[in-house]
């Protein structure tokens, strides 16, 4: 019996292949940097449906940080939203290997999580795990630039 995990793998490998054979890797500049990454291909927003529909309800949504800070928080759905929201345009390289440039996000900073929390001098890294039980870490020091935001909605 083939699990959900490897489920998902195989339809992740298949859009992989598809991107690549579908989107000619396109260059934009922008400051005299190359805005495309390697490997990325501009493709336009995608909505990834791969099978798995993960529901979301507000009611039982939490926004957990922990760790190594001095003010752990846990916040539902009302009370993330309700933080300070933050507007801005950005590109967007999903590690699919799509790309799109000038994506209107809003959100909330991390600036604003970490006023809330205060991460100690141990905390050198930031663990992100989502509901699908997907994770990744990140070095803190790339989370304090000022264009990292935690994403809720696509502005038209």
């Amino acid at each position: 019996m083939t699990s959900r995990k490897d489920k998902l793998i195989h339809a992740k490998t298949k859009l992989l292949e598809k991107f690549k054979r579908a989107a000619p890797r396109k260059s934009g500049v922008l400051g005299g940097r190359e805005r495309l990454p390697p490997g990325q291909h501009v493709t336009g927003f995608q909505v990834l449906d791969l099978g798995v529909h993960p529901a979301f309800d507000p009611a039982t949504w939490r926004f957990r940080v922990e760790g190594e800070v001095e003010n752990p928080i846990n916040l539902g759905w009302g009370e993330f939203t309700a933080l300070a929201k933050a507007q801005q345009v950005s590109d967007f390289h999903c590690v699919t290997t799509w790309s799109t440039y000038d994506l209107a996000l809003s959100g909330v900073k991390f600036s604003t999580i970490l006023e809330l929390v205060r991460p100690t001098a141990r905390a050198i890294h930031v663990i992100q795990e989502s509901a699908d039980d997907y994770t990744t870490n990140l070095p803190l020091a790339e989370m304090l630039r000022e264009d990292v935001l935690l994403a809720y909605e696509i502005d038209d």
